[in-house]
């Protein structure tokens, strides 16, 4: 397929590939950062340990761990933060050898636990061992005894009985996750700038293909002498029968199809950012061209001048944006 051999052509097509590019560099830095996850992956796996043999430890703390809970929870400790409670709370327990441990877990484990057959059936939790908070660990202290109504646990004896650590079931944010969120943003960049390259391709392909060799011979003669013309600052190029214009990507429109012609306001939190022509064929398809900015004050009148070339190169042309052209517009493209 002959393409045209045209500098503003050609530059139009290379800046596209730069959108391949940009896309396989994300693509290249998502598989980057997936290689580093996996292989920390490997290097950090914690295996879960029971609770109690990390308790025997004392102090090591941070530890996957799991309990096999055989008592109903005993609620203890509610943390507020303005006035509103948090959704996880502090409960004491005990796995079938009675050992005691506290455990911070939410209202929908602690549903799973407070079952009449929790003693025969044990419910299996999994967590942190976390070094408990010394506020805590005397709430559970006295909470214990309370609920016991005698003075069992005390300072001299609770490391034996309850403990340091305490279970933390909140969900835990581990370094790997960082490398895999980075790995899942670089994709989805790399996933939307190959759409905008695949969308751009199309475009530019389509818009070649459908010419003959004959047209791409006689404008690419057209736009050397179309050059110094003014519309070149707004990407736009008239030649004789065709409307070329090279904003976002290669647009090439015969006269002779365009059959409504307006220009549109683009507006953003209700201000006026910019404006462009909206052109209809007869293949009820919509194409923007000539953008502008809303500072670009010297390019509206160019707008308006545009509108006015199109409609000499073909009279049956609609213009300006109103309620008949619409009408005219749907009666023309239901007879096509």
């Amino acid at each position: 397929m002959k393409n045209i051999n045209n500098e503003y052509f050609n530059n139009k097509i290379r800046n596209n590939y730069k959108h391949l590019i940009i896309s396989m560099v994300f693509l290249v830095i998502s598989i980057i950062f997936l290689i580093i996850g996996k292989s920390y992956d490997s290097r950090h796996i914690m295996k879960e340990e029971l609770m109690n043999d990390i308790k025997l430890m004392e102090k090591e703390s941070n530890k996957k761990a799991y309990i096999e809970v055989a008592t109903k929870p005993y609620l203890f400790a509610i943390y507020k933060t303005d006035g509103k409670e948090e959704k996880y709370k502090y409960y004491i327990v005990m796995d079938q050898q009675r050992k005691l441990y506290v455990i911070y877990i939410d209202d929908e484990t602690y549903e799973k636990l407070d079952t009449d057959d929790i003693n025969i059936h044990p419910v299996k939790i999994s967590g942190v061992a976390k070094l408990m908070p010394l506020s805590i660990l005397e709430h559970a202290i006295k909470a214990y005894n309370d609920s016991v109504g005698e003075e069992l646990l005390n300072n001299d004896n609770y490391l034996q009985y309850l403990g340091v650590l305490y279970l933390d079931t909140t969900p835990q944010i581990e370094f790997k996750d960082v490398y895999y969120f980075i790995f899942l943003i670089s994709i989805l960049i790399s996933f939307f700038i190959f759409l905008i390259f695949i969308k751009n391709y199309i475009i530019n392909v389509f818009s070649l293909k459908k010419l003959s060799v004959e047209d791409k011979e006689k404008i690419e003669s057209e736009i050397i002498q179309l050059q110094n013309e003014k519309y070149k600052i707004i990407n736009l190029y008239l030649a004789s029968d065709y409307l070329i214009d090279l904003t976002k990507n290669i647009k090439i429109l015969n006269y002779k199809d365009i059959v409504w012609a307006y220009s549109v306001e683009k507006r953003k939190n209700g201000l006026l950012i910019g404006k462009h022509i909206r052109i209809l064929t007869k293949d009820k398809k919509i194409y923007d061209v000539a953008y502008t900015k809303e500072y670009e004050k010297d390019k509206e009148d160019l707008l308006k001048e545009v509108l006015e070339k199109i409609k000499e190169k073909n009279n049956d042309i609609l213009l300006g944006y109103n309620n008949e052209n619409k009408q005219e517009y749907l009666k023309k493209i239901k007879y096509k």
